[in-house]
């Protein structure tokens, strides 16, 4: 499979996402993947597609999330969508270990911090 492919199929998917179709986003984001499965970026971002509250398919979400980091694991981007994702369903230990993953290879980004932060406020966790 071609590269351009790969790259129409991404747009695609984006552009559906951005025109809220999330259904229509996700069966390229398979297709996508059925043709480039050792693409960690399709596997991210079809994580994150499938993770929004109004699809609300979690499970499934960490699966691609847990590929993309099989293929790249220490992406920032999607140790921190991860984390995010986890956080927002209430998994909060699991939430931590990956952001304490993210605060390894990022120590002082600003947004990681802050969203770790915001996931202990949203524990109860003062500090």
């Amino acid at each position: 499979m071609s590269s351009d492919r790969l790259e129409t199929l991404n747009k695609q998917a984006e552009e559906l996402v951005q025109a809220k179709k999330y259904e229509e986003a996700i069966a390229v984001f398979e297709q996508t993947l059925r043709d480039f499965p050792q693409n960690a970026k399709a596997w991210r971002k079809y994580g994150h597609t499938l993770a929004l509250r109004i699809v609300n398919r979690q499970e499934e979400a960490y699966i691609a999330f847990q590929k993309s980091l099989q293929i790249e694991p220490d992406n920032p981007i999607t140790l921190s969508r991860y984390a995010n994702a986890l956080a927002s369903a209430s998994q909060y230990e699991s939430a931590f270990h990956i952001f304490e993953q993210l605060r390894q290879i990022q120590p002082n980004d600003p947004i990681t911090l802050s969203q770790y932060a915001n996931a202990l406020a949203s524990n109860g966790h003062p500090d």
